[in-house]
């Protein structure tokens, strides 16, 4: 319901998600949703991504994978609830010295993603569409490159950006989330459950 209400609170305010009226389950990998860890080690395998840890965060049951997606590496979050059930997955691009490189997955994953899915909702903050889109300005802060699909029927989203994680401010990565509706359920019991 929480999903629900703000990806129409998105749509609204201009962001960057696209209501696609399908029954679609979008997922990475053929994972299936709301497998156990087995499940998903085992098919991430099968697609040739190898298991790296558990994320040693308070309260999480995540996993972190690696593998090489069109030759490039990528690091893949595998967001668990407590009943050891998939409910998101992160694919973060990591191009080894080539940060121009993410302006190109990203119109690669997004003219794909197009054509499987229809047309995404995209988000672009430059002041002037038709100046040269500067990775500074989205490692700065300045400008952000997004673009959403929402599957109102079944309340799955994906998406796919250009931006500087949280947990590193200088680096700009394309990556591309798929979240289920049980997701925000999650996240509200982590955040119940967290310190701060």
């Amino acid at each position: 319901m929480k999903r629900t209400l703000l990806a129409v609170g998105l749509l609204l305010c201009g962001s960057a998600l696209a209501v696609n009226s399908t029954t679609a389950k979008p997922s990475f990998a053929d994972t299936v949703w709301y497998s156990n860890f087995a499940a998903v080690k085992a098919n991430m395998a099968k697609h040739g991504y190898v298991y790296d840890s558990a994320l040693p965060q308070k309260g999480t049951n995540d996993r972190l994978f690696t593998g090489v997606i069109d030759n490039v590496p990528v690091r893949i979050t595998m967001w668990f609830n407590n009943k050891d059930q998939i409910v998101g997955t992160s694919v973060i691009f990591r191009p080894p010295s080539y940060p121009s490189k993410q302006i190109t997955i990203y119109n690669t994953y997004s003219t794909f993603l197009d054509s499987k899915y229809g047309r995404g909702k995209e988000t672009d903050t430059r002041q002037w569409k038709d100046e040269f889109l500067d990775l500074r300005d989205i490692a700065d802060g300045k400008a952000e490159l997004s673009k959403g699909w929402f599957f109102v029927d079944s309340g799955y989203l994906i998406n796919l950006q250009v931006s500087t994680p949280y947990v590193n401010n200088k680096d700009v990565y394309a990556s591309i989330e798929y979240v289920s509706p049980l997701y925000d359920v999650e996240v509200d019991r982590r955040s119940k459950a967290s310190d701060f």
